[in-house]
């Protein structure tokens, strides 16, 4: 296997989107630790394992049939992007798919051998599958539309750490939703600042991104306010019962936040947008709130 075939797979395996679903999970986990639950570490290991395989099978198979989508039209695709297909042959995203799901297959056989998992978790099993591969796959392959930010999120920033609290308890606590709601709206957010940055290439193949339906204004509007919103919600939270000395410390990255809505206020003025500071930016925003909830829940 070439040098580039190589980075072309670490590439379309998304390192950044798995270290998310690795750091959800663990707050899914810290969450039933702090409510007492004694942790049960080769749960821990295999629900994770399930959760990073499923991810990898539907980023590769959605890059294959990206990939062929691409080979029709004159669209490429961002996965198929630095000429794809002469650095690495066109079947290999599709059986590399195949076997992270066939990894999948064998670590659901394992939860259900074990003998210690409540039905309720294999309906959230079954909706993050469903999400995962509605979004990748034809013919729907919503990660294509204008629901490309709002199934991942989802998915990584709610139902993860939904099973992987189920995983240790058996059952789902209002502390999980009090938590995952506010981030999953910044994980939205992220995302769509990661789409504001391919605009015009969207709106040059006609795709029909969210961004490209409101239009750039309203669309940086709508991160404002998801922004917003989102620690408003946390705040809520602490009023309905998430514990303050839980919940405050999030607050400490609600500067960088306030920072992309005036970088974002910026460049609806007409300010030169730098991508780079914008995206960064918006990951810390997110991975940030995320840390610090997930370091309350362990330490308390």
């Amino acid at each position: 296997m070439t040098f580039y075939a190589i980075r072309n797979l670490l590439r379309i395996s998304r390192p950044l989107f798995l270290l998310d679903a690795a750091l959800t999970y663990t707050l899914g986990v810290g969450i039933a630790h702090y409510l007492g639950a004694l942790i049960d570490a080769g749960m821990v290991a295999l629900g994770l394992a399930w959760v990073l395989a499923l991810q990898l099978s539907a980023h590769y198979l959605y890059a294959y049939f990206a990939q062929e989508s691409s080979m029709e039209t004159d669209d490429p695709d961002w996965h198929t992007q630095g000429d794809f297909g002469k650095r690495m042959t066109r079947e290999l995203p599709l059986w590399v798919g195949i076997t992270a799901l066939t990894l999948v297959t064998s670590f659901s056989l394992l939860l259900i051998r074990s003998g210690d998992v409540e039905s309720g978790v294999y309906i959230v099993m079954a909706l993050i599958a469903l999400g995962a591969f509605v979004a990748a796959l034809p013919p729907l392959r919503l990660a294509d539309t204008a629901y490309r930010g709002l199934i991942p999120s989802i998915v990584l920033a709610n139902l993860v750490p939904g099973l992987a609290f189920m995983l240790q308890t058996g059952d789902i606590h209002r502390l999980v939703s009090m938590s995952t709601f506010p981030i999953t709206l910044l994980h939205y957010a992220m995302l769509l600042v990661f789409e504001f940055q391919r605009y015009a290439q969207d709106l040059k193949h006609d795709r029909p991104m969210l961004m490209i339906r409101l239009g750039w204004q309203r669309g940086m509007r709508l991160i404002n306010l998801l922004v917003l919103s989102a620690y408003l919600l946390l705040g809520v939270a602490m009023l309905i019962g998430l514990p303050t000395d839980i919940a405050l410390p999030a607050y400490l990255a609600l500067p960088l936040g306030l920072f992309l809505i005036w970088y974002l206020t910026r460049i609806g003025a007409g300010a030169k947008p730098h991508w780079g500071a914008l995206n960064i930016t918006a990951m810390l925003v997110y991975g940030l709130t995320v840390y610090l909830l997930t370091f309350s829940f362990w330490t308390h």
